[in-house]
């Protein structure tokens, strides 16, 4: 059985998105979240949604997703977020269902940074994919930080340890004001 999910962040990028799912063969269709809210997560270069009534997201829906995708998915995710089933509003008004991962970070402390409340690290600041992929796509793809959890997975059925994404305190994120090109 497939399944579908939505993403709204970087894995909008169809470089992220391959390299996680490991294929090049997914139906991407436009689509809109409702009654949530995209913020920037403080000192990443990636964004979180949580519920918040009246809001809505746009992003994209991958469609016909198996098992070992969704695996992928659920690591490259890591403990900040959790999949979880909403209803997502397609371009055609259609309403499918889905899933989506939203943030439920409570505590982090990666790579010994001081640790904060995971609500606390939601900035309300607009997250562009156009600025992620002019700034900050080459480090991710260069970066084996980004994709641990991940890498190597095809090559044996124990993945070893999930690191997650770490905070990237040493950089701009994509969150805030659009840069001028």
């Amino acid at each position: 059985m497939t399944q579908s999910v939505f993403v709204y962040g970087t894995l909008m990028h169809p470089v992220i998105l391959e390299r996680v799912i490991a294929s090049k063969q997914k139906v991407l269709e436009p689509a809109v979240l409702k009654d949530y809210f995209r913020f920037c997560v403080s000192q990443t270069d990636y964004p979180a949604v949580i519920a918040e009534t009246g809001q809505q997201v746009e992003g994209i829906l991958i469609k016909n997703l198996n098992n070992k995708e969704l695996e992928r998915l659920d690591l490259f995710e890591g403990d900040e977020y959790q999949r979880i089933s909403v209803n997502i509003l397609m371009k055609s008004k259609e309403i499918v269902k889905g899933h989506v991962y939203v943030w439920i970070a409570v505590s982090l402390n990666y790579m010994k940074h001081i640790s904060q409340k995971g609500k606390d690290r939601l900035l309300r600041e607009p997250w562009h994919l156009e600025e992620f992929s002019q700034q900050k796509l080459h480090a991710w793809i260069a970066s084996p930080i980004e994709f641990a959890a991940i890498d190597g997975l095809d090559e044996s059925s124990n993945c070893g340890s999930h690191f997650g994404r770490a905070l990237k305190l040493d950089d701009a994120s994509s969150c805030g004001s659009r840069s001028a090109p």
